[in-house]
């Protein structure tokens, strides 16, 4: 039987027949001496039934010991060889480690716990660099500083290429130096002195501004702040080759290759020769006010290659716009009836003129959504305000009837502070119902805010530009009105100018802001020569056209490239104009 001996805490075996006991075995369990001395009559020793321990075999041992050599050892190696230029030393120390989890759980916990320390930097790492990219997509323009500024002396300057270097030192006997710094900072430009002192009389501030600092530039997209300008239909064509049957037809006629960059064209009219078949058409070019002294060579080229396409383009129009209305029956044309080409043509023809020279101001622009709003800035409406004209500018035209008695009382002030001079004009197509948008260049008026950082343009504020022109603050024509907009959806704007119906342009404030009233040269033959290049010739060109504008002298010693004055073309020199 079984027999318990409390002092000694063993357990004895004995039996009836006082067999000799057998030997004591040690107890799994320790009993805390308190313990048995208060309960030694009570404690249940049958519920001691956990395993004993196992004592380790000689084999056990052995294992054990060579485990921790080996694995010892490689660890010691590998750590001897971590300095050494080679990637072996942390693989045989870890090599190592595990060797010794194998028999030894301090070194598996210590792997376990090198294992989730790297963890924990590579995923703290992952999440630093998420947010690096996140931080970099998101560029707050006002930290940039004055980007604008800088954007505009960098295309004023340009950037030379070794092979532009190399041409223009050919050209020039070897002298690729820019024109002095100096020159290049008292250049002014100026287009117009007829605008100038128009917009001298309407905003001396503005003026000012304009004749110290304008300054215009092409941009590859459309930007919040900035203009965007309906191209000629000739210009249209030539760009969108790639998507018109019209385009393609024009190219085959100049013989040019697929790409871009019209090659032929700079190999067959490498010189001012060209300009000979028509004096009017030299003096226009040759003439440009942007054009440098020292790249007249390039110029000329360029100006050379402009000329022959756009003549080419605009006799293409013609022939086909004939060939159209030959189409004509009782006066009549019938589409459905036209080839794809003519319809082409006469689609492309009908949205031109629908657009006709448009400078838009853009004021709002979502990438996301590929939505942009712009207002027309050249389309003026009226001078003066009636109370019809007042209520729909202030109202819209929905609500103009319908007014409470307070809002007569806006009315009233309203026509007070504009009615005798209000520059309205007709934004756009879309949303002419609704109240006009105001724009202007105040930058502390309450209730206006900016259309763009850095832009220096302000949407807004109604109360408060009526409230000073009363006051006598403000003048009326530091603010216009803008009845509709072009609402642009689905990306339609980048399609647009893809297809080359317009070019994005970035400028000057002064010239988005300045009124378009009566102005002696067009706003959009202003911006365009403020950019130079070959919209400055496509200006040119596009003045001959008209017998309503006559070209203007400029005779100031301080301008350089001054313009002649310049013929208007009569029908047979217009016949001379294109090439056979």
């Amino acid at each position: 039987m079984l027999t318990t001996s409390p002092e000694r805490g063993l357990l004895q075996l004995s039996s009836n027949n006082n067999n000799t006991s057998s030997k004591p075995l040690e107890r799994t369990n320790t009993i805390e001496e308190s313990s048995s001395e208060t309960d030694n009559d009570t404690d249940d020793w049958s519920t001691c039934s956990e395993p004993l321990p196992k004592k380790e075999s000689v084999i056990d041992m052995a294992r054990k010991a060579g485990v921790a050599v080996g694995g010892g050892a490689m660890v010691g190696l590998g750590l001897v060889m971590i300095p050494l230029p080679t990637p072996f030393g942390c693989v045989v120390a870890g090599a190592g480690m595990g060797v010794l989890a194998t028999e030894f759980p301090a070194a598996q916990q210590m792997i376990d716990q090198t294992r989730d320390a790297v963890v924990d930097v590579i995923e703290k790492n992952c999440n630093d660099v998420d947010d690096d990219d996140d931080e970099e997509d998101e560029i707050d323009l006002n930290s940039l500083g004055d980007w604008r500024t800088f954007r505009k002396n960098l295309a004023s300057t340009g950037i030379t290429t070794p092979q532009q270097q190399q041409q223009q030192s050919q050209q020039q006997g070897g002298d690729t130096s820019p024109p002095p710094k100096e020159d290049v900072e008292q250049t002014r430009v100026s287009v117009s002195k007829e605008n100038e002192k128009l917009l001298q009389s309407q905003n001396k501030e503005l003026a000012q501004e304009y004749m110290t600092g304008v300054w215009a530039h092409k941009t590859s997209v459309p930007e919040v702040g900035g203009l965007i300008v309906r191209l000629p239909l000739e210009i249209e064509i030539m760009r969108n080759y790639r998507h018109s049957v019209i385009g393609q037809k024009l190219r085959q006629s100049l013989d040019l290759p697929e790409e871009d960059t019209p090659i032929n064209i700079q190999k067959k009219y490498s010189s001012s020769a060209f300009y000979e078949e028509d004096d009017t058409i030299q003096d226009s070019l040759d003439n440009s006010n942007d054009t440098p002294p020292h790249n007249t060579n390039n110029q000329e080229m360029a100006s050379a290659k402009t000329v022959l396409w756009y003549r080419a383009a605009k006799q293409l129009v013609e022939d086909e716009m004939l060939s159209i209305a030959a189409e004509a029956e009782d006066g009549q044309i019938d589409a459905t009836t036209l080839q794809p080409e003519a319809a082409e043509m006469l689609s492309l023809y009908l949205d031109n003129q629908e657009t006709w020279q448009e400078v838009n101001l853009v004021l709002e622009s979502n990438s996301d959504t590929g939505e942009a709003t712009a207002v027309v800035i050249n389309r003026p409406m009226a001078l003066k305000l009636t109370e019809n004209l007042a209520r729909l500018v202030l109202f819209g035209a929905y609500m103009a009837d319908n007014r409470q008695v307070t809002d007569e009382q806006d009315l009233i002030r309203f026509l007070l502070a504009f009615g005798d001079t209000c520059g309205v004009y007709v934004g756009g197509p879309h949303h002419q119902e609704q109240p006009a948008i105001l724009i202007h260049g105040i930058r502390d008026l309450p209730g206006a805010t900016e259309i763009s950082p850095g832009a220096n343009i302000y949407r807004g504020g109604l109360e408060a530009a009526i409230d000073g022109v009363l006051a006598g603050t403000y003048d009326p024509l530091d603010f216009r009105f803008f009845i509709g907009r072009h609402m642009y959806t689905d990306n339609e704007l980048d399609v647009a100018v893809h297809l080359g119906k317009y070019q994005p342009i970035a400028c000057a404030r002064s010239v988005a802001l300045k009124q378009c009233i009566s102005l002696p040269k067009p706003l959009w033959h202003e911006v365009l020569e403020l950019c130079g290049g070959d919209l400055n010739d496509v200006s040119a060109l596009e003045l001959l056209k008209r017998d309503d504008i006559k070209f203007e002298v400029i005779d100031d010693d301080d301008i350089p490239n001054e313009l002649d004055e310049l013929d208007r073309l009569d029908d047979d020199d217009d016949d001379d104009f294109y090439l056979d």
